[in-house]
């Protein structure tokens, strides 16, 4: 899914948890280095999730495209 197709596709929020294999429909770019892990319309998979635990990027929830 392009970018804008996620930006502007209906959303929900998701937990942490469940986001595993949904599409994105936010930029998930912890701060510093402020580069985004996740752009909208990726799929968020294990490795995206792990990474941002690790560095302790702490958000309960993730904005993803409501199927």
């Amino acid at each position: 899914m392009s970018p804008r197709q996620a930006l502007f596709a209906p959303t929900k929020e998701v937990a942490w948890s469940e986001a595993e294999g949904e599409v994105c429909a936010q930029q998930l770019a912890p701060y510093p280095p402020g580069i985004p892990v996740v752009a909208p319309g990726e799929k968020v998979d294990k490795k995206h999730l792990a990474y941002l635990a690790q560095i302790g990027y702490n958000t309960k929830y993730i904005k993803v495209v409501h199927r």
